[in-house]
């Protein structure tokens, strides 16, 4: 009779969403130009962030897929950036012309035109299991880390950081 096979529970089975959530939030405002918002993503290298009130609380999400179904949508939503795209010729301007000429503001979507409203999260003490349960019925790509006791948002968990947590475990 062979003996009975015991369950080993696996190296990251242990790990909870405090353990390896990014402390450093990287957000951006519903009222931020999507310029800023490919700013930001370029700069932080990450490919979504929280999008808050002027309390500080999460009110939605946006992505690069945000992004790109936005602009696939409006392809001339797309903020023009580079030089020259103000330029003007002053040499065909009269004086009194160049001297009332104004550049008007530049007309861009903000955050709340693209942002998803929809906010999923986890506890501190959410386990590895329970992460990865929320991301994948929720269809996403992180998830915001809360304090129960605040309600606060203190962390973000990507699913690359998900699988980098358990190929190191």
């Amino acid at each position: 009779m062979k003996p009975a096979t015991t369950c080993k529970r696996p190296p990251w089975a242990d790990i909870t969403a405090k353990d390896i959530m990014e402390r450093r939030i990287v957000t951006v405002s519903p009222t931020s130009p999507l310029s800023e918002v490919e700013r930001l993503l370029t700069e932080h290298r990450i490919s979504g962030m929280p999008v808050t009130d002027s309390g500080g609380r999460p009110i939605g999400v946006v992505s690069y897929r945000d992004l790109l179904d936005h602009y696939a949508d409006n392809p001339e939503a797309r903020p023009r950036r580079g030089p020259g795209f103000f330029r003007l010729s002053t040499e065909h301007l009269a004086d009194e012309d160049f001297e009332a000429f104004t550049v008007p503001e530049e007309s861009e979507d903000t955050v709340e035109d693209v942002m998803t409203p929809a906010i999923v999260d986890v506890g501190v003490d959410a386990t590895m299991k329970e992460i990865c349960r929320t991301m994948a019925k929720n269809s996403v790509h992180r998830v915001l880390v809360t304090d129960a006791a605040t309600g606060k948002m203190v962390g973000i968990l990507s699913s690359l950081g998900v699988l980098a947590a358990i190929a190191d475990a």
